[in-house]
């Protein structure tokens, strides 16, 4: 604790005023999983369109498990286990970050709610101890376990149904049937939370401290951290550049493009230079391609990649986050 607030490891300062309840631990319950079904068979079955947005993770026994994002926001925080490995997601409707993290501390198994708000983001609470956790990267900031971090366990990403089936036969879809309330919920405020341009209820600026403007705040982008460097791309700068450019990172070589079956910014280290965009693909001067977000060879063999830390969030949750954070072009 540093005067009446605490810093976390990435510099942010958590104000206690700022941590606030709203009813969310009785709107927002978390969706336990104890059954999957095949994504390919829930979309011949028709309960799922082929162009629907959902977050795909790569579970610990190499398996992947999909979530639509309209289910997410009805939750917020989906747990389960796979082979005895605890496993969850979280996802912010506001902030649009979507991470994938083990809820074991010290050996132990919690079980996560969303409960609140802090810096207009999903706030994160423990049922055995009650400690906050905050959504963005998993580190407790008030309660028996401050100090503490949930480890991710890798890289959750947005794909569409079709996307997530084509690269990976086996994926499962979580989906529980949504009740009276949240069909309420997503008609009248969630769907307009998630469209691209976003919407923040009054609530949320209440919980907000001094905001960093040089973006606006509800602009979405990529955001990458990467030992001390976090940079913000945003989606506005990327478009302009034919939506696809190319950086460096830790002395690595980076390439960053906007998947066009999701609009959604992705980021692969690769030494390989993109040169143009044939329909939904993206070539590489190597012989590789880009498509459905994996880096591939010609004739669509997947290739091993090297990915940061990355999140396609909007700038007010990255830049609270990361406070001082880089802007690409900025």
């Amino acid at each position: 604790m540093t005067g009446d607030f605490y810093v976390t490891q990435s510099g942010a300062e958590i104000v206690p005023e700022n941590l606030k309840e709203f009813g969310e631990r009785l709107i927002f319950r978390p969706l336990k999983v104890d059954s999957e079904q095949p994504l390919a068979q829930f979309l011949q079955k028709g309960y799922v369109e082929s162009d629907t947005d959902v977050l795909v993770a790569e579970l610990p026994d190499g398996s992947h498990l999909a979530v639509t994002l309209k289910q997410l926001s009805y939750h917020h925080v989906v747990q389960g286990e796979v082979n005895g490995d605890p496993y969850m997601l979280w996802f912010c409707v506001a902030c649009n970050a979507g991470i994938f993290l083990s809820p074991v501390v010290k050996g132990k198994t919690y079980d996560f709610r969303c409960v609140g708000l802090y810096n207009g983001m999903a706030l994160m609470e423990d049922d055995q101890t009650k400690s906050y956790w905050t959504h963005f990267d998993g580190e407790c900031v008030k309660g028996e376990h401050q100090g503490d971090y949930l480890e991710p366990i890798g890289t959750a990403e947005i794909l569409t149904v079709e996307q997530a089936v084509r690269l990976f036969p086996d994926v499962q879809i979580i989906y529980k049937r949504p009740s009276p309330l949240q069909w309420i919920l997503w008609n009248v405020l969630l769907r307009r939370m998630l469209t691209e341009e976003g919407y923040l209820p009054f609530i949320f600026p209440q919980t907000m401290g001094q905001e960093d403007t040089r973006c606006d705040r509800m602009e979405l982008g990529l955001g990458i951290w990467s030992g001390n460097k976090n940079r913000f791309y945003p989606t506005r700068t990327v478009e302009a550049l034919g939506n696809m450019l190319t950086d460096t990172l830790d002395g690595k070589n980076l390439l960053i493009y906007i998947d066009p079956a999701v609009s959604v910014l992705k980021a692969v280290y690769t030494d390989a230079k993109p040169f143009e965009w044939h329909e939904d693909k993206l070539l590489l001067d190597n012989g590789q391609i880009i498509h459905d977000g994996r880096l591939q060879t010609a004739d669509g063999t997947l290739v091993e990649q090297d990915r940061p830390q990355q999140l396609y969030v909007r700038w007010y949750g990255f830049s609270y986050s990361f406070p001082g954070c880089e802007i690409y072009g900025g």
